[in-house]
């Protein structure tokens, strides 16, 4: 605790003490760990004198060894447990932290780590949240004395009521339970209104009466309990019937949208105070034709979003509540289109107007349970134009933003703890926005909307395509599908910051998504992981608490830790696995998966994210940096006093310590997740089945399917992969792996849409960033992949036989020239995609260069040929396809800063190698030419031992010097030819050795020559097939 903490703790235990000490009946009070050593010790003796003479029972002994544990109650506000009653049999504890430094989830993770029984105030059960005020907070988190004053005034008269009603500040914003209106009278007051003509008698006489807040606010009281869909049919027919039938409404509305015009003609960023009073008074009376022009305009001007933000502080709770409705109802007007044909994009109304929601909903508390309503029934109505709406609320209201433009480190940030995403990655956006995130939880909670809202998105996401058909502009329908998948991974961020486990038990399992919900495995597996990773915390914690009460000091060694959470993984995924497993078996395209890749590998993969397998200290330490050079510039700013240079410091020392504290906490998570990979990884993939089938499915369920699916999934894939060659798990082969991803772009190319090209290039990126490491230095090549399972090349010297076979590392230089060819065909795919002259292809091709920089092109020559290319494509395109045109000089722009890094062909390579392997090559096919010929003009006749002994001997000698010479030609041979690089070489490198072994035992055998010949040209087209 800070010095500022201590001196605010020390007060509320003075005044602790004098409520005590007031009251009729007071409660025996402790105060533990209070020594002289402590540092509150000497604040409270100094600040307050015969602090020591107060009745207090003082024990300078920590709480565990002064109470027993089975007496303790410790009281937090995140505790699930709701306190009832006192017991005089019990200890209750109250933590003596100071509510002005929040630090969620403290008192109840110590709690849990000593098995001491926890509880929270029932504030919610006896009180209610006043909603009528916007400056309320809602807190629940006290401070020591208010906590006491509550306990102390429950025991004097056994009622949580009377005592919440006089210890909860006000400030806070909470009403006791009698004193609110009860919820069936207002319905039943309105009903005993009808006919219509009495129930609209309220409404319709405040559009007649002198414009006045009060009458507004007394209005609003009366209706505010109603549900959104009565209050809205009320104002529609208040709309619709009386102001387009009597009279005086009439005039009077002519009256109104007169002065309205007069107005909004004069609202400026400068105008705001003088002009907005005009407007709001106009809204007290007459709200809804007041909202009619103001709304319009804001439709054709985006530039008064934000004037008309600040004004409408000065509206009342009635006003703002039509004005929502008037929202609704334009965005529900099926007259308005929400396409402009012309670009083929959203209408600028509908984003100007997405964009006022996310203001507003953001600065000022009203209830948005309609606006939320509208957005999930278009969902469902398979409508997702208004995903815009939803998209700002989820930027403005939590902070929240899914950007494909972010930075290596933000990026990285993302995983990170909690306290680093919203430090590094949303630049503290979550943090300023924790009070309007918290009233957007409270409202999808209470319609039950957030988990229908994204199987909703992700249904719709996979439908969009079908659903626009043929007829639809290819760039609408991509961009309408990387809308959804935005909202979709917003929505899944929210949700991971927000809802605790008891908030996620509404989500249906994971089986039910598969099943009944007809959720992709994808969308399912990122809804569940983040269940799955809140219980298998729990689970964890549970078994920890239980080998702990084994110990006598309370401590576990690592390996007992390590231990534990493995085994609570496999109690948590064990059951995901069991219920889910014939639901994806079931599936024709799923069943072919785990005949090749075991379930456990499929679900591990899929449960994990970048949080579980890499900690970002690069991150972690630049924002202490910063975090530390805001000290110094604190220090150094005389126009603060002295104080409030202190307060600043102390915030930033607090704010170091949590980011250390939280890279510590990740890293021993990460080390028992690794701890968990490398016992399972000799499970993975089985034996039975070929390298080459496991990593085409491994790609085709895996890989392909989660890089699309965010930036930060793009990082965790390409991760993954090297993790699984340092796990060196058996079966898998790195560099088929690597060949397979750099193969047949083309394909891939032409069905991403923008954002998926964007995120499938930072997995390029990342994979190319994992090759060129080992390519640019020979002892990480040594140390990471010499003898590693992943780059041991196998030969077979007969085709047909799996038994007589070897393996062989590749080795660095070689290694090498695999990296140029892969180098070479991605960059003679897209040098392909560009001249095809294909939209979509072309804006996706230069995309992925733009990600790919500066690890592609690496190679001087070929980084020439696609710059001249692209070049070409920005001249071609400049009149035509602007946007294409600015990607392109984009990348031109970017290409040139990355020319002092190429490296030339034989920087890259070593090409004199290459021309004496293809020479030796060259000389060993032309002596093999020459046996075949002697041997098919040579009569049939036996062959002495000695001379085929003799002849075997020298091809055999041929044909082994030749083997390692002639890999690499051959590779470049069949990357020209077949499409594939490695693979291809390696077999080759084998056909000598082949042929000279069929040639010694077609001798040794007296075959006839010409059946030799034949047999031996079977063989090699088999090999070739």
């Amino acid at each position: 605790m800070s010095e500022r903490e201590r001196s605010q703790l020390s007060d509320h235990l003075q005044r602790l003490y004098g409520s005590n000490k007031k009251s009729p009946s007071p409660l025996h009070v402790s105060l533990c760990n209070f020594s002289p050593q402590n540092p509150i010790y000497s604040t409270c003796t100094s600040k307050h004198h015969g602090f020591l003479n107060y009745v207090f029972d003082f024990h300078p002994l920590p709480l565990l060894k002064v109470f027993d544990v089975s007496q303790i109650v410790y009281l937090t506000p995140d505790s699930p447990n709701v306190l009832q009653s006192l017991d005089s049999d019990r200890v209750y504890v109250l933590g003596g932290l100071v509510d002005l430094s929040v630090r969620k989830n403290e008192t109840v993770e110590f709690a849990n780590s000593h098995a001491i029984e926890t509880a929270s105030l029932p504030i919610l059960k006896y009180m209610h949240k006043d909603t009528s005020q916007s400056r309320h907070s809602f807190k629940r988190i006290l401070s020591v004395n208010q906590v006491f004053d509550i306990l102390l005034k429950f025991h004097e008269t056994h009622c949580w009521t009377t005592a919440l009603s006089h210890g909860m500040p006000k400030r806070h914003g909470y009403l006791p339970i009698e004193a609110a209106p009860s919820q069936s009278s207002p319905n039943e007051s309105v009903a005993s209104l009808a006919p219509d003509r009495r129930r609209l008698c309220m409404l319709p006489a405040l559009s007649l009466l002198n414009a006045s807040c009060f009458y507004s606010e007394l209005l609003w009281n009366a209706i505010q309990y109603l549900p959104y869909q009565d209050r809205y049919h009320l104002y529609y027919l208040w709309k619709c019937q009386v102001y387009s039938t009597d009279p005086l409404l009439i005039l009077k509305k002519a009256e109104v949208t007169d002065r309205i015009k007069y107005l909004m003609k004069r609202l400026t960023k400068d105008t705001v105070k003088s002009i907005g009073r005009h407007i709001a008074k106009l809204a007290f009376s007459n709200p809804l034709v007041t909202f009619d022009h103001i709304i319009q305009q804001l439709q054709k001007y985006d530039n008064l979003n934000a004037p008309m933000a600040d004004v409408l502080k000065l509206f009342s709770q009635l006003s703002v509540d039509v004005m929502i409705y008037t929202l609704v109802e334009e965005l529900s007007n099926p007259a308005k289109d929400k396409i402009n044909q012309a670009t083929a994009s959203l209408s600028p109304w509908l984003n100007s107007l997405a964009v006022f929601i996310g203001l507003i909903c953001k600065k000022y508390v009203f209830d948005t349970s309609g606006l939320l309503q509208y957005i999930a029934n278009q969902l469902k109505a398979e409508r997702n134009f208004d995903l815009v709406i939803l998209k700002e609320l989820l930027s403005k209201m939590t902070g929240v933003t899914v950007f494909e433009d972010i930075t290596n480190d933000e990026l990285f940030a993302l995983g990170g703890g909690e306290l680093l995403k919203s430090e590094a990655a949303y630049q503290g956006q979550v943090r300023a926005c924790q009070k309007s995130s918290k009233r957007l939880k409270d409202t999808m909670v209470e319609l039950s909307i957030a988990f229908p809202i994204c199987m909703l998105l992700s249904n719709h996401r996979n439908s969009v395509v079908f659903k626009e058909g043929l007829e639809g502009h290819l760039k609408l329908i991509g961009s309408l599908y990387d809308q959804s998948q935005d909202c979709l991974v917003q929505m899944l961020e929210f949700l991971d910051l927000s809802h605790s486990l008891d908030e996620m038990a509404s989500l249906p399992s994971f089986d039910t998504l598969l099943a009944n919900y007809g959720l992709s495995p994808d969308a399912a597996f990122s809804l569940s992981r983040i269940k799955f990773q809140r219980q298998i915390n729990l689970k964890f914690e549970e078994m920890k608490q239980e080998e702990r009460a084994k110990t006598e000091d309370g401590k576990l060694a690592d390996r007992i830790v390590v231990k534990k959470y493995k085994e609570a993984v496999d109690a948590v995924m064990e059951t995901v696995m069991t219920s889910s497993l014939p639901v994806l078996q079931s599936d024709p395209c799923t069943s072919l998966l785990f005949d090749h890749v075991t379930p456990q590998f499929y679900f591990t993969f899929w449960s994990l994210s970048l949080y579980d397998i890499r900690v970002p200290i690069d991150v972690y330490d630049k924002e202490v940096t910063k975090l530390n050079a805001q000290k110094s510039q604190i220090d150094s700013n005389t126009t603060w006093s002295e104080g409030k240079r202190s307060k600043e410091k102390d915030k930033v020392s607090a704010m170091v310590d949590k980011l250390k504290e939280e890279q510590q906490r990740q890293l021993d998570h990460v080390t028992r997740v690794m701890f968990r990979l490398k016992s399972e990884s000799k499970h993975w993939f089985p034996q039975k089945t070929a390298k080459s089938e496991c990593i085409l499915r491994m790609q085709q369920f895996c890989l392909y399917q989660r890089c699309l699916f965010s930036a930060s999934d793009a990082v965790f894939c390409a991760l993954f992969i090297k993790i699984i060659h340092s796990l060196q798990a058996v079966n898998f082969s790195t560099i088929l792996c690597f060949d397979r991803v750099f193969s047949d772009l083309i394909y891939n190319v032409a069905s991403f849409t923008e954002n998926e090209a964007s995120r499938y290039g930072r997995f390029l990126y990342s994979m190319w960033e994992i090759i060129l490491k080992w390519h640019s230095d020979k002892a990480n090549y040594d140390k990471e992949c010499s003898n590693y399972p992943g780059f041991f090349m196998t030969i077979r010297k007969d085709v047909g036989s799996v038994a007589n076979k070897s393996e062989t590392i590749l080795e660095y230089e070689n290694f090498r020239h695999v990296c140029y060819k892969w180098q070479f065909k991605v960059a003679r795919d897209l040098i392909q995609c560009l001249e095809s002259g294909d939209y979509i292809q072309t804006r996706n091709t230069v995309i992925l260069l733009t990600r790919m920089l500066p690890f592609f092109p690496k190679v001087t020559h070929l980084a020439a040929a696609i710059e001249k290319r692209v070049d070409k494509v920005r001249l071609e395109e400049k009149d035509a396809r602007p946007d294409l045109s600015s990607l392109c000089m984009g990348y031109v722009v970017k290409m040139k800063t990355q020319k002092g890094k190429l490296l030339l062909e034989e920087q890259f390579h070593d090409k004199t190698d290459r021309a004496k392997k293809q020479e030796k090559m060259k000389q060993n096919e032309a002596t093999i030419k020459k046996e075949k010929e002697k041997a098919a003009t040579t009569p049939t006749a036996k062959t002495t031992p000695s001379t085929t002994a003799a002849a075997a001997s020298q091809l055999l000698s041929n044909g082994s010097s030749s083997s390692s010479s002639s890999a690499h030609n051959n590779s470049k041979r069949a990357l020209n030819e077949n499409g594939t690089g490695v693979t291809t070489a390696t077999t080759s490198s084998s056909s000598s050795s082949d042929k000279t072994i069929t040639t010694t035992t077609a001798a040794t055998d007296k075959s006839s020559s010409s059946t030799a010949s034949d047999s031996k040209k079977r063989k090699v087209d088999k090999e070739k097939v």
